[in-house]
């Protein structure tokens, strides 16, 4: 019957990283919202808090990839971590985009005229694509996070155990004996019963 491994401890971290990369993607402000465009200030706090996590996943990807003794389970897990570490850095790059556009919005606040408000159309338009693609770029390295932890985690069949017997004597030397009875010594000669003559 199939068996399911429990959690590795690699999957559960990825678990938690791709937790705390979706708690970063619930903070980002929400393009269009009543209030307005997210100010200068908001949006350097989610960069600074994006950034972090952006040094963070790279950091560890390569303290992982660069062990002398890393096995195959340390590299996989690195090669994720440093995948997740890519779509947080796009992230980084457009929640900074956007912190453009919001500084462009604060330059023209409470001006009149047509440049400024052709100023505060574009940008607004360009900050609001910039929070989606933030978002969306956090979402996807959450989700890739997630589907690396369940690979880790497969339904599996339980390894078929040959006869130990049967292993040694697959493995030994063809030109060696190999006693195969429940009794791994065996008796010495002279405790033999003699072979009674042939008549």
């Amino acid at each position: 019957m199939p068996a399911i491994r429990p959690p590795s401890p690699n999957a559960t971290r990825l678990r938690s990283v791709a937790d705390t990369i979706d708690a970063l993607s619930t903070a980002v402000p929400g393009a269009y919202r009543e209030q307005g465009p997210p100010s200068l200030g908001e949006l350097q706090r989610q960069a600074l808090r994006i950034g972090e996590q952006h040094q963070l996943l790279l950091g560890t990807a390569a303290a992982l990839g660069g062990a002398p003794l890393a096995d195959s389970a340390q590299r996989a897990l690195a090669r994720a971590l440093a995948d997740a570490g890519s779509r947080v850095g796009e992230a980084l790059a457009t929640v900074s985009r956007a912190s453009a556009m919001a500084a462009r919005i604060h330059e023209v606040d409470g001006l009149d005229g047509p440049r400024a408000e052709v100023v505060r159309e574009r940008a607004g338009r360009e900050l609001n694509l910039s929070l989606s693609r933030t978002r969306l770029a956090l979402n996807e390295a959450g989700d890739g996070l997630r589907r690396e932890a369940r690979a880790r985690q497969d339904v599996t069949e339980p390894p078929h155990v040959r006869p130990r017997a049967a292993l040694v004597r697959s493995s030994g030397p063809r030109s060696t004996p190999v006693l195969t009875g429940p009794s791994a010594t065996a008796a010495p000669a002279a405790a033999l019963p003699p072979t009674a003559p042939r008549r």
